[in-house]
This record gives C-alpha cells, structure tokens and sequence, in this order.
C-alpha cells in the first residue's frame, strides 16, 4: 500500500473535514450545514458533534486517540472488502491529486468516482453490494494515467492499469461484494468480493498494517485450528439454510 507524499493532501483533506465536524460551533454565518454535496445517489453529509467543546482535556484526547485509530484500521478494512482496493485507491488518489494535468471531463469523472470510493469503501455500492459506475473508457483511463505520471504521479505500468480497469469495470467479475445467497447453491464466501482471511494477526501502526506476525503451528495444533475453521464454516452453512435476513 503506498503511503507516498502525494497522496498525504487527500489524507489532510479528509481529516480537516472531520475536524470541521466535531465542531460545535456554527458556520460564520450562523448555518449549520449538513448535506455537503451529492454524487449521484450518495448523499455526503456533515455530522456535528455538540458538546465536544465542552468535553474535558483527557476525552479530548481520547477522542483524538479513537480517530487516529480508526485511520489505522481504513487500510484493513478495505482490504478486507476486496483484494483489489488498495491497489485501486492508491491509483484513484495519485489521479485525484494531480487532476489540474488531466482533461477536465476526465478530472470531473475521476473525481465523482473517486468521492463513491471513499464513501462506499471501494469500488461497490455499500447498500446495493454492486459495482459502482465508471463512466469513462480504458484509453481515456491510460491517457489520464500517462498525464498525472507526467505530473509526479506515482502509478503502476500500462499492463497493471489495464487489470484494475478491467476489475472496476467488467460486469462479469466481482459483481458483489457480498453475495449472500447464489442462484447454484455455491459458498458465498467464494463468490463474493470480500476479501477474508482465516488467523492473520498483524502489528497496526499508525501508518495502518506494519508487520504480519508469522506463527509456526505444531501438526496438533493446525488440526485443531481446521477444525475451529470448519465448525465456524458449518455454522454459517447453518445460518445460511435458515434464511435469515
């Protein structure tokens, strides 16, 4: 995951925003704004968050501590949603950056797609589990790439864009990230985006995922361990013939 210097503006941008949002002040016009902006079905609203200023100076910190958590664990967390969306956030971000060296249809496109992104934790809906719109062709996706790599950008090469466009926009792979009942029967878990692993236990810095612990198991204790991982996996077979929703 790239933690490079360009994309450390988007990462400001984002946290004034929420620094604006525990606010409790009122704008100075006296407005207290909720709806920020709308891209397409998404709304992006600004939460206030009363009495922070009257909080005392350890839940301040507390609170500040929360956040920088929570920083820590996005890059998890997407991760987590779909193998590919480090990859493609990162590629997002350097475009978003250097938006003033693309054509500024494709800039207005990136950007909407980019703002879904961040919303929706990647690259599909959070409600519908669907593949989010992209409404711009691959050439035009090189090209900008050429440009911002002109610019400064940090990108991968042709091939390497070629494959996430493909991802982000073939119909037919990775339609859901949770594909919660299949039409044949199959395992969820395998026909989803979702990208889960069994017993992956890292060290989290502040920059997000630092280190993956490697633990040697003993023959008695990997049968064992499959077997945990098989009683969890009949458990949500279980659940999933209850047709819970």
């Amino acid at each position: 995951m790239a933690n490079g210097p360009l994309v450390s503006p988007v990462v400001a941008a984002l946290a004034m925003a929420v620094l604006v949002s525990c606010s409790s002040s009122p704008s100075p016009a006296g407005e207290r704004r909720v709806l920020l902006e709308r891209v397409d079905d998404t709304a992006i609203a600004q939460l206030w968050a009363d009495g922070f200023a009257e909080l005392t100076p350890r839940d301040r910190a507390l609170c500040y501590h929360l956040a920088q958590a929570a920083i820590a664990g996005r890059d998890i967390f997407l991760d987590q949603r779909f193998a590919y969306a480090l990859e493609i956030r990162d590629v997002l971000e350097e475009l978003f950056v250097h938006a003033a060296a693309l054509e500024p249809a494709t800039a207005a496109e990136l950007a909407r797609y980019t703002k879904l992104f961040w919303v929706h934790g990647g690259i599909h809906h959070n409600l519908s589990t669907r593949k989010l719109p992209f409404h711009l062709s691959l050439d035009a996706f090189l090209v900008a790439a050429e440009r911002a790599r002109q610019d400064g950008a940090k990108l991968p090469d042709a091939a390497r864009l070629r494959v996430l466009f493909d991802v982000m926009t073939n119909e037919r792979t990775f339609e859901s990230v949770t594909s919660k009942a299949t039409d044949d029967g199959a395992d969820p878990v395998r026909d989803s985006a979702n990208n889960l692993y069994v017993g992956v236990p890292v060290i989290i810095g502040a920059g997000g995922v630092e280190r993956i612990v490697e633990i040697s198991l003993s023959t008695d204790e990997k049968t064992a361990f499959d077997k945990s991982v098989g009683s969890v996996k009949g458990l949500v077979e279980a659940m999933n013939a209850m047709k819970l929703t």
